[in-house]
């Protein structure tokens, strides 16, 4: 589990246990350390929630998908560095999605997460 202490000059990151790469299981979804309301910042962390929209930007370096998760705390912006699209990630999709949290104009993104896409869709309301 992923927990974050807040000092003076920044936020602290301190995992218990050290989750690394080789201990994420790539069948099975780890549980979620934050809601995404209270994910800190240049933290690595578990995120689940339902994808809202998923859209191609343009940045410096060329294509990025950008696909925006939602928990019901607040929404992150997962980033795909140079895809146009991930089959089975769509709005409507659930996800759970691991990696460290950055930004990027204001906004909280995390670049190239590892993710797990989990069954039934649902439907989303065009906005």
């Amino acid at each position: 589990m992923l927990m974050s202490v807040m000092t003076s000059a920044s936020i602290v990151c301190t995992a218990l246990p050290t989750v690394t790469v080789g201990d994420l299981d790539p069948f099975v979804a780890p549980p979620p350390s934050h809601r995404v309301v209270d994910a800190p910042i240049r933290c690595r962390v578990v995120l689940h929630g339902l994808v809202l929209d998923v859209r191609v930007a343009t940045w410096v370096g060329g294509p990025v998908l950008e696909v925006t998760l939602s928990d019901g705390s607040g929404v992150m912006c997962l980033a795909f560095l140079d895809r146009r699209h991930i089959a089975g990630i769509e709005p409507g999709r659930v996800l759970t999605a691991a990696g460290t949290i950055g930004l990027r104009h204001g906004r909280r993104v995390v670049l190239n997460p590892y993710y797990w896409r989990h069954a039934p869709m649902v439907e989303v309301a065009d906005a």
